[in-house]
């Protein structure tokens, strides 16, 4: 099996939010020494977020660097999601810098899973702040 057939595995796995099963694609992928791409690792980070696995959200965003791959703001996005539905406000706030860092430009997506996660966080001055950096960028905030 190739590197596109696991992919569409782990994007079914990710679709049902089972990220156990994900995450056991990847690990057989590395342990066939099939190299896991983008896409292999969007959708991981993607069934994590779903089901609250915000720390290993992370972990895979760090895992892509470390093997050669660029996180897009689909990545970025999925793993300030995952760290939102975690409540963990904090942790967005320092997935947005390293965006910045790398100049990877935030999209609808993110801006809205800051602005939620600042909001559960009761911290409104950052949810404002987005909001308008949002308007900023000509996007419209989803409702």
């Amino acid at each position: 099996l190739d590197v596109p057939v696991h992919n569409a595995a782990v994007s079914t796995c990710a679709k049902q939010g089972q990220w156990l099963r994900a995450l056991g694609i990847l690990a057989e992928m590395e342990r066939r020494c099939l190299e896991p791409n983008a896409i292999t690792h969007i959708a991981v980070v993607s069934a994590c977020e779903k089901n609250q696995q915000w720390q290993r959200g992370l972990g895979l965003l760090s895992d892509m660097r470390h093997h050669s791959l660029t996180p897009s703001v689909v990545s970025y996005s999925a793993a300030i999601c995952a760290c939102q539905r975690g409540q963990r406000w904090q942790l967005t706030l320092g997935v947005l810098t390293e965006m910045a860092y790398y100049r990877v430009v935030p999209n609808v997506v993110s801006f809205n899973a800051l602005i939620k996660a600042c909001g559960t966080g009761k911290q409104w001055q950052w949810a404002l702040g987005f909001l308008s950096e949002m308007q900023t960028c000509a996007l419209a905030p989803n409702r």
